[in-house]
């Protein structure tokens, strides 16, 4: 039985314990199935929430990580689940090195309508950005946000 088909003959809170079984397993097909529950809107919200924490400390092979990239940017885009937002929105650390996904963390940590929660999560993304140039022009932004001030500050001083 594939590892697709296994998931899916199990139910809500079962599926949620077979990833966490599968995370660490060197299993290439789980990252198709990971990348298919993210995105799908129907699925067990606490299923979406652990395929995301997954993606954000798991070595993804590049390959599958640009599908995994497109994917995460439409869910923190259109999804509506908070939950499920705010661990893609986690997640994107592990995929700094896309400037699509800066670009997002970007616009969530700039944005002072958006939850303080997801936010942080893009600023972490955001701290991690190589290019240092990009990444002091927005904390330079984050100075004169009252929510960020210290943090950008200290990201700034190192």
């Amino acid at each position: 039985m594939s590892i697709k088909s296994e998931y899916f003959n199990l139910h809500d809170w079962d599926r949620v314990e077979f990833l966490k079984k599968i995370e660490f397993e060197d299993e290439p097909s789980k990252w198709e199935l990971l990348d298919h529950i993210i995105q799908d809107e129907e699925e067990y919200d606490l299923a979406r929430t652990e395929a995301s924490k997954i993606l954000e400390i798991a070595e993804i092979p590049i390959h599958i990580k640009d599908k995994i990239t497109k994917t995460l940017i439409g869910v923190i885009e259109n999804t509506e689940d908070y939950d499920v937002k705010n661990y893609a929105t986690s997640a994107m650390v592990n995929f700094v090195e896309y400037s699509q996904i800066r670009t997002v963390a970007k616009n969530l940590v700039l944005n002072i309508d958006e939850d303080i929660d997801i936010r942080y999560n893009a600023f972490d993304v955001i701290k991690k950005t190589s290019d240092i140039d990009e990444r002091n022009e927005i904390l330079k932004k984050l100075l004169n946000d009252t929510d960020f001030q210290k943090s950008a500050r200290t990201v700034l001083s190192f």
